[in-house]
């Protein structure tokens, strides 16, 4: 399963930003409405077979969203 992450007893398939189980979009409505200033901080828990892969589809989805109008 690519993106597949065991740590422990948990399971987990990790997905770029925008790709999984969080409302990715909602929170880059909310923080774009705020008028956010500050940072953003991507965490990649993957192997590191996906790592680039992942990062450039996360800041893909962020680059989109936030410079749209």
């Amino acid at each position: 399963m690519k993106g597949y992450l065991q740590e422990g007893y948990m399971l987990a398939t990790c997905t770029a930003a925008g790709e999984g189980a969080v409302n990715m979009y909602g929170l880059m409505q909310r923080l774009k409405a705020d008028q956010y200033q500050g940072y953003l901080s991507l965490e990649l828990h993957m192997k590191d077979e996906y790592q680039d892969e992942t990062l450039e589809r996360s800041l893909d989805f962020i680059n989109k969203f936030w410079l749209a109008k």
